[in-house]
């Protein structure tokens, strides 16, 4: 499963959103986690939020399959929670 990452600006977050992410990618190792890339497909697209504010926007340049708006520790460990059905089976 290739998943992209776009983070919102940083500018007054509740959390570390790069350690919730870095948990992610240890927990599905077989999974491809990068940056958003113009022109580029992904299965899932990360909206990663410091805050419940979402200013974060949706990468139109690229193709998603679908768009996941993740604003703090409890939407990370949901979407851990969601995805784990899908580890291994790239």
């Amino acid at each position: 499963m290739r998943i992209g990452l776009k983070f919102c600006g940083g500018c007054n977050p509740y959390y570390e959103r790069g350690a919730e992410v870095q948990k992610l990618k240890e927990s599905y190792p077989r999974f491809l986690f990068e940056t958003v890339r113009k022109e580029e497909y992904y299965d899932i697209i990360l909206l990663v939020c410091g805050c419940t504010r979402s200013c974060v926007q949706y990468y139109r340049e690229a193709q998603a399959d679908r768009y996941v708006v993740l604003r703090n520790k409890k939407e990370f460990e949901a979407f851990s929670s969601e995805i784990m059905k899908y580890n291994g089976s790239n």
